[in-house]
């Protein structure tokens, strides 16, 4: 038996580990508890400084408690944007809007209207 997981994940407190302009390095983001894989891969887009999405590979830790993406051209020195979807879900099914077994409120179905939360990092 174990305790219930009654956190949300906050996108916020990712650990985020830039890559080096001119490079092909991996961005990685490392989660303080274990993602769903499928969403992880689907609901987490790296977007340039227009918001276009760049294109890249994506893959995931064993454990599902980190993300890396690598680009398919080189990183360019300027702004990004990392785009998580509100509908991304811990194990627990809980997501960015509510708790896996809460009721959608009106606000949060607002939160789905309003699209993903956007994180800005600098690749320098």
């Amino acid at each position: 038996i174990t305790v219930a997981d009654r956190e949300q994940p906050n996108p916020r407190t990712w650990l985020i580990h830039n890559p080096e302009a001119k490079s092909r390095e991996a961005l990685e983001l490392q989660f303080p508890e274990a993602m769903d894989f499928a969403l992880a891969q689907s609901c987490i887009q790296i977007w340039d400084e227009e918001k276009q999405m760049i294109k890249g590979t994506i893959s995931l830790s064993e454990a599902e408690s980190s993300w890396r993406f690598v680009p398919e051209s080189p990183w360019q020195k300027g702004k990004y944007y990392i785009a998580v979807s509100p509908l991304i879900e811990d194990l627990a099914a809980n997501n960015l809007l509510r708790l896996f077994d809460g009721e959608w409120t009106e606000e949060q179905k607002i939160g789905l209207i309003k699209g993903p939360v956007l994180l800005p990092i600098k690749i320098r």
